[in-house]
Parts: structure tokens; C-alpha cells; sequence
């Protein structure tokens, strides 16, 4: 298999309204890092690079471009959240740092990204991407079919902001703040299926796992 690396971006949210589910977001974020030693294992063939930003008015980098072996646990000194939302900032900066450090080999079909934005709140605070900039640049990478962008977001109309980004309303949800606990899980049952894809040759396009459906009990 030619293409066997896979980078993956987390854009996380530290912005002050955060401050309800500090516990959960820490316990998250360990939780995937379990998850992508686990994914090693079972993949051998696979390489996953993971970097990690936290942002609210401004960004800051945890990990950039980091294989497992090396990936460190968070703790509550990481995660302190405060100030506004610089939501395009982010994803703008992000895409950016990643386009100029792993785009040729993503150009040559040697790996594939999976870039997830996870928030609460607005947009508030950019001052160097505007949302047109950040749409365009979405939409160029997502049409290569080697970039993936996933929004997970806790207002009420989040997969709408994720269609005006375009950002496939496929691998766009709303959540509720007090059960982030079971987005973290989605995203780990995410990157099963997309490395399962991806042995067999397929760049999974749809990220996001969707909930079983509703199935009323039998009476």
C-alpha cells in the first residue's frame, strides 16, 4: 500500500465557556491516545502522526506531528480555559502549518489527513482568516479526496456552520457540552473505520460515525 501514513489534526476548543467540562475534555483527549496505540497494534502496515492545537484567542500547539510512541498523556496544566474564540484563526493557522510541512507528501499520494474541529461556541476573536478564506481553503483541500474535515460542534445549528465552511454535513455534529464523553468515542470508532478503509485501499471520506439508529424495544 502506497499511501500508509495518516495525519491527524485535532483543533480543540480552550475557550473560557470550556470551563464545564475540563474533567471530560482531559479524559477525552488521554482516551484517544489510548486509542491510537491500540490502532498501531492492529495496524502495522499504518503509520498515524498526530498533532493536537488548543485555541481560544490565540493558539497553542501540544503536539505537531507526533507518532505514538511519543505522544504524552495531557493533564489539567494544558487544558485551562480562558478568553474568546478564535475559531477561523485556528483552522486557518492549522491547515496552513500542515499544507506547508506535509503537503508534498500528500501531493504524492503518501498520506492523507484527517483534520477535527471540536467546539462549543462562535466564532468571536479572528483577526487573520475571514470565514470566505477559511471556506475556500476547505473546499480545495476536501476535492484532492485526501483531506478530511470534521466539525463537532455544541451550538444548535453546528452543522450548518460546518456546511458554510464546507465541511460535509456528513462529518458535521451537534453535541451536548455535558456529554463530550461520547464524542471522543465517536471519533475513536472513527479512526477504526477509516483505517479499515484505508487497507483496503480506500480514503474514507465520510470521518464521522454516526449513532445506531433508534430502535424502539419489542413490547
Amino acid at each position: 500500500m502506497k499511501n500508509n501514513k495518516t495525519y491527524y489534526q485535532l483543533i480543540l476548543d480552550r475557550s473560557g465557556s470550556m470551563s464545564v467540562c475540563i474533567e471530560e475534555t482531559v479524559n477525552g483527549v488521554n482516551s484517544q491516545i489510548q486509542r491510537i496505540r491500540e490502532l498501531s497494534e492492529r495496524f502495522p502496515e499504518q503509520e498515524l502522526i498526530t498533532s493536537l492545537c488548543l485555541f481560544n484567542h490565540k493558539l497553542t500547539p501540544v503536539w505537531d506531528r507526533i507518532r505514538q510512541a511519543d505522544l504524552r498523556e495531557i493533564t489539567f496544566s494544558d487544558y485551562r480555559p480562558d478568553g474568546n474564540t478564535a475559531l477561523l484563526d485556528a483552522i486557518g493557522k492549522s491547515i496552513r502549518h500542515l499544507q506547508k510541512t506535509i503537503g508534498e507528501e500528500v501531493a504524492r499520494d503518501e498520506a492523507s489527513v484527517v483534520v477535527v474541529i471540536f467546539t462549543d461556541g462562535y466564532e468571536n476573536a479572528s483577526q487573520e482568516f475571514s470565514h470566505n478564506q477559511i471556506a475556500s481553503l476547505i473546499r480545495e483541500l476536501e476535492l484532492t479526496d485526501k483531506w478530511s474535515f470534521s466539525y463537532i460542534g455544541a451550538t444548535l445549528d453546528a452543522v450548518e456552520i460546518a456546511i458554510k465552511m464546507n465541511i460535509r454535513a456528513s462529518n458535521a455534529i451537534n453535541f451536548d457540552l455535558g456529554d463530550s464523553k461520547k464524542e471522543y468515542s465517536r471519533i475513536s470508532r472513527s479512526m477504526g473505520s477509516y483505517f479499515e478503509d484505508k487497507r483496503s485501499g480506500k480514503i474514507r471520506k465520510d470521518f464521522l460515525e454516526k449513532d445506531p439508529p433508534y430502535e424502539k424495544p419489542v413490547k
